[in-house]
C-alpha cells in the first residue's frame, strides 16, 4: 500500500478519484446506509478518504469513525467535515495488527483495490475484526463485467459513428490489451494505477472468505459520461441513444459477519 502516493492525491483527490457520492445516479449507497440506520451505536468508514463517503453516512448514526493510513487525506477529510459526531482516524488497515477499534455497522467503500491480494484480505478481515459478532458490512468494490462492458460500447459508439465493426473492434482490443494487466486477475489500470476489479460472483465468495455472511449483491450504476467521458450535449444524447439505459457499474455486498 502506498502511503505516499495516496498522500500527493489529497488535494486533487475530488478530481482524480471517482466520488461514489456524486454519481451513484440511484442512490443505491445511501439507501443502503438509511438501510442500516442505528440510534445508537458506531459506523465505520473503512478507507473513508477525504470523508465524501463518511459524510454521507454521517446523518444515519449517532457517531461515526473515518479510518485511513493516509494521513493527508485525512486532513483534507478534516478540512471537508463540519459534523462534531464524526471522528477520523489513522490506521493501516492492510497491517496485521487489530487497529483497535470496535463498530455497530462497516463500510468499505472502494477500498479493497490493491493489485495485492494479501493487502485486499488483511483490510477485509481488518474490517471483520472491528465489527461486533452478526454487525452488517457494506463493500462496495469496482466491476470487472462493467469494464468489459465499457469496451462493448465503445465498439457500439465506433460504429454507431460509421466505423466498421471489424476495425471498431481491432482498436478497442488494442485499448484493453493496454489497460488490462491481467484478465484473469482482474487487474485494470485506471489512471495508470493498477486497480483490483471483480467479478459478481468473485466478491461474493471473497467476503465470505473474509469472515462475513453474504445476504445481497446491488449494482451501483453511473452515467456513461464517467466512463466514456464523452461532453458534448450533442455527443451525450448521441451515445445515450445508442447505448440505452444499461450503464457502468460497481458492485455493492451487505454482508454479517459470521
Amino acid at each position: 500500500m502506498n502511503r505516499a502516493y495516496w498522500d500527493r492525491l489529497a488535494e486533487r483527490y475530488s478530481d482524480e478519484v471517482l466520488e461514489i457520492t456524486t454519481h451513484d445516479r440511484k442512490g443505491v449507497l445511501a439507501d443502503t446506509a438509511a438501510e442500516l440506520s442505528r440510534p445508537e451505536g458506531v459506523a465505520g468508514d473503512f478507507g473513508c478518504g477525504v470523508g465524501a463517503t463518511t459524510r454521507m453516512f454521517a446523518p444515519h448514526f449517532p457517531r461515526v469513525l473515518g479510518i485511513d493510513f493516509s494521513p493527508k487525506l485525512l486532513e483534507e477529510a478534516r478540512r471537508r467535515t463540519d459534523a462534531a459526531h464524526v471522528e477520523y482516524i489513522e490506521a493501516d488497515l492492510a497491517g496485521s495488527a487489530w487497529i483497535g477499534i470496535t463498530v455497530d455497522v462497516g463500510f468499505c467503500v472502494n477500498c479493497l483495490i490493491s493489485p495485492r491480494g494479501d493487502d485486499r484480505m488483511r483490510i477485509a478481515r481488518q474490517v471483520a475484526a472491528c465489527l461486533r459478532p452478526a454487525a452488517p458490512a457494506v463493500f462496495v468494490v469496482p466491476s470487472l463485467e462493467s469494464v468489459l462492458r465499457t469496451y462493448q460500447a465503445m465498439i457500439r459508439l465506433d460504429v454507431a459513428g460509421g466505423a466498421r465493426s471489424r476495425a471498431a473492434a481491432k482498436r478497442i482490443d488494442r485499448l484493453a490489451a493496454r489497460e488490462i494487466d491481467s484478465a484473469v486477475g482482474g487487474i485494470v489500470e485506471i489512471g495508470d494505477t493498477p486497480t483490483k476489479h471483480y467479478l459478481g460472483d468473485e466478491i461474493a465468495a471473497f467476503v465470505e472468505d473474509s469472515g462475513f455472511a453474504v445476504e445481497r449483491l446491488d449494482r451501483v450504476e453511473y452515467d456513461w459520461d464517467v466512463e466514456l467521458e464523452l461532453e458534448l450535449e450533442g455527443e451525450a444524447r448521441r451515445y445515450a441513444a445508442v447505448l440505452g439505459e444499461r450503464t457502468p457499474w460497481d458492485w455493492l455486498v451487505l454482508a454479517r459477519r459470521v
